[in-house]
């Protein structure tokens, strides 16, 4: 009796020893099917993939993808092709990046078998607009909450025009400011007033007809040193040197139009002069507002300065 008793314990034992190095295996093989999943997600970009129509053929660099789920993309440049049979190929161009990572568009139909197709499902087209506008939503307000300035533009107006533009989704917008010389100080003026944006952050760009070409000059003196540095500062009128500090010197220069009436100046440009051995050397570009961009190596206290005489 006794030993029936081990024997049944014995099986017991046994069955238990099955589970338990199941559950050891199929633990392993979890572990490694995560480790293998990080190692190949690792540097790489959770990116959404939609298209309508879902059954839409999707290629990114020539490598085919699954439409409508979501891949693992190293970050880059990705040319999309995307075709559907009744439908217009699409072809785009799309940054997948911390802050870019969805690639998105709606074919059109090119005759009515494909307009009876999205008509059919026109749930997925819906779907995919609702997506695309949501986050196009998001990057403008994202945009916004770093570049500040985006918000209040563009501004166009029968005087001058204020806009932005960026070479690429992810890069920093370019401010270009378009103005006559006999409204630029307005135009400058109009960039000060924007709150909760710093001037020195922008990446600012004139479209002037002054000359930004420079040349070397060793003169002693700052207003011949300008003269001769900037030669196109002969075309304009100098304003006498304000010392800014021991080390800088600030040069204002603005156009005259004898259209405007005897000293109807206007047109406001800066350039700082840094103090050397030897004389003076240039430390700014010339332009109406100075930045970090046009002013390096400038404390900002002095840009500053600069910009408020």
């Amino acid at each position: 009796m006794q030993k029936h008793i081990s024997l049944k314990n014995h099986q017991l034992n046994k069955s238990q020893l099955i589970i338990i190095l199941s559950a050891i295996i199929i633990f392993a093989l979890i572990i490694v099917f995560s480790i293998s999943t990080l190692i190949y997600r690792s540097g790489k970009i959770a990116t959404v993939v939609k298209f309508a129509p879902y059954k839409a053929t999707v290629t990114l660099n020539d490598k085919k993808v699954k439409n409508n789920s979501t891949i693992y993309l190293e970050p880059g440049e990705y040319h999309a092709v995307v075709e559907f049979e009744h439908f217009e190929r699409y072809e785009q161009d799309f940054t997948v990046s911390e802050s870019l990572h969805n690639i998105f568009g709606i074919l059109t139909a090119s005759d009515e078998e494909g307009v009876a197709y999205a008509e059919k499902y026109r749930n997925q087209f819906a779907t995919v607009e609702g997506y695309i506008g949501t986050v196009l939503n998001k990057q403008g307000e994202e945009l916004q909450k770093k570049y500040p300035i985006v918000s209040y533009l563009p501004i166009t107006n029968s005087l001058y025009s204020i806009t932005y533009m960026r070479e690429t989704p992810d890069s920093e917008p370019v401010i270009t400011v378009k103005a006559e010389d006999d409204v630029l100080d307005a135009a400058v003026a109009r960039l000060k007033s924007f709150k909760d944006v710093d001037i020195l952050d922008l990446n600012l760009e004139f479209y002037t007809e002054f000359s930004t070409e420079y040349s070397t000059s060793f003169a002693q003196d700052p207003l011949t040193f300008i003269q001769e540095a900037v030669p196109d500062a002969k075309n304009h009128q100098i304003a006498s040197p304000i010392e800014l500090s021991d080390d800088y010197t600030l040069i204002k220069m603005h156009s005259h139009n004898a259209n405007y009436g005897r000293g109807a100046n206007y047109g406001y440009y800066r350039v700082l002069l840094r103090k050397t051995d030897d004389g003076y050397e240039l430390a700014s570009k010339v332009a109406p507002l100075l930045t970090r961009r046009s002013a390096p190596d400038v404390p900002d206290d002095i840009i500053r300065a600069a910009n408020d005489k």
